[in-house]
């Protein structure tokens, strides 16, 4: 049966699903299982992380804003569980609560119709089993008949060319009950044949003892040697053909398996290997959604980011002479960022620009999503590979989402002549290349302002925001399915 659905919430079986970016249903993770995730000492590294549409949906069962940014999402649901503030919304219980209703229901309504067509089947199989045994019926008539006809007009195959006390003998053993099937070469009842009998008749007979074999399979291995004794070349052929018609209906150890390999006058065909493992296996999925397992597989978690950038992009890094002016913009190349949302550049490319304040250094970034301020506690003195490391703190230009936590660093080569090579972890680690272009920047104290606006409370503030803009969505939304 499949699931009742309101909007972009829907309810199978037992649980109660909703449905995030790209049409992805997830259900609802237990509080314990989230706050699972963020815990360090019991988390296993080697596990990979969720995907993204996974955190977006846990937002939406738990009444928080929804964020289709993996780094934005997953910090959100890291607030509400730093808050305390992880708990279901009454509306969505609500709403988890008609559609278990419904659901019920609609499987109440199904179970007759179940039991219906188990009915029919059984039925069906009556038939079969009627069917059947007047095939077989039908086989052992014509197994008998044929049986006799060869008997009457069989000649004696056999050496008994020379005597007349031998045909004797041959007819007094043909003499014995009927439904003992010949195992010899013997001669039929007909003693009126003559013993010179001609190749012809015992061409109709090696034909019409293979036309019985499918009736008596356990007579199989004598057919066969007959078949190879007579006249031989001609007869072979066809005496091969209807012996691999009749040996179907025991076994079919004609076509050629690992057990019964082809035989050598066959053209040779690649061998075939076990059979392959379940997509579900091979995948590792475990139970869980396709689009789960396959989304886990290639969603890389943090260590192996780190891993994959550990070199910076190309060209190659080369140290210039002089350390160069280090107040100024920089105009900076971002793959991951260019690649990963085009629709947000910047009309002139993303950029980064550095002011120094005395030993220290203040700067602003405009990555498309992302923009903020960074503060580099040490200036660089001269051109190295060093990573001259700086925190940051910055915004999400598509939802509004501040960020300000202490963790938040990044590191930034500066080669020389105005070429520097960096990382921000503004969405896992974003790794990025520069060229000092101009000198123009804002003041130092103009950044350390910006900078201290990201706090605890203007989060606070915007998140109230935009909890009561979507609530009042959802509200709209419940009140039109009721009507409906």
């Amino acid at each position: 049966m499949p699931p009742v659905t309101n909007g972009q919430f829907s309810y199978n079986i037992d649980t109660f699903y909703v449905a995030a970016s790209g049409g992805q249903i997830h259900r609802r993770a237990a509080p314990a299982e989230i706050k699972a995730l963020y815990d360090t000492a019991t988390t296993d590294n080697s596990t990979p992380d969720h995907p993204g549409h996974w955190y977006e949906a846990q937002l939406l069962h738990y009444g928080l804003p929804p964020s289709k940014v993996k780094a934005t999402a997953k910090m959100r649901l890291l607030k509400a569980v730093q808050a305390g503030a992880l708990s279901v919304p009454k509306e969505s219980l609500q709403i988890e609560k008609n559609l278990k209703k419904e659901w019920k229901k609609q499987d109440s309504e199904e179970k007759p119709q179940a039991n219906t067509k188990i009915t029919s089947t059984k039925t069906v199989t009556t038939k079969t089993v009627t069917v059947s045994k007047t095939v077989a019926s039908k086989t052992t008539e014509s197994k008998t008949n044929t049986a006799k006809a060869k008997a009457a007009a069989k000649p004696a195959a056999t050496k008994a060319v020379a005597k007349p006390a031998t045909i004797k003998t041959a007819a007094t053993k043909a003499a014995t009950p009927k439904a003992a099937p010949p195992k010899k070469d013997t001669a039929p009842k007909s003693v009126a044949s003559k013993a010179t009998a001609k190749p012809a008749a015992a061409k109709a007979a090696a034909v019409k003892t293979a036309t019985a074999n499918p009736a008596k399979p356990q007579t199989a291995p004598a057919k066969r040697k007959r078949a190879s004794n007579d006249e031989g070349t001609p007869n072979q052929p066809q005496t091969a053909k209807r012996r691999v018609y009749g040996k179907q209906t025991q076994s079919n150890t004609n076509v050629p398996t690992r057990n019964h390999p082809e035989p050598s006058g066959w053209s040779e065909q690649p061998g075939y290997q076990d059979v392959p493992p379940s997509y579900e296996v091979a995948c590792g999925m475990k139970g869980e959604y396709l689009y789960d397992a396959l989304d886990d597989q290639m969603d890389i978690d943090d260590a192996n980011e780190s891993e994959a950038y550990s070199d910076p992009p190309s060209p190659p890094r080369t140290l210039k002479r002089t350390l160069g002016l280090l107040n100024g913009t920089y105009e900076v190349c971002a793959p991951d960022i260019e690649n990963e949302w085009p629709h947000a550049m910047p009309s002139d490319g993303i950029t980064l620009s550095l002011r120094l304040n005395g030993k220290e250094v203040w700067g602003e970034y405009d990555f498309g999503m992302f923009e903020g301020v960074l503060w580099m506690p040490e200036r660089p003195m001269r051109p190295s590979f060093d990573k001259i490391r700086f925190k940051w703190r910055g915004r999400e230009t598509s939802e509004g989402q501040t960020s300000f936590q202490d963790n938040q660093e990044g590191w930034i080569e500066f080669l020389g002549d105005g070429d520097i090579v960096g990382m921000i972890s503004c969405y896992g680690n974003v790794h990025f290349r520069g060229q000092r272009v101009d000198s123009s920047v804002r003041t130092a104290s103009d950044l350390r302002a910006e900078w201290d606006g990201y706090n605890e409370e203007e989060y606070e503030r915007e998140r109230r925001a935009r909890w009561d803009n979507n609530l009042f969505y959802s509200v709209l939304r419940w009140n039109k399915f009721s009507r409906t």
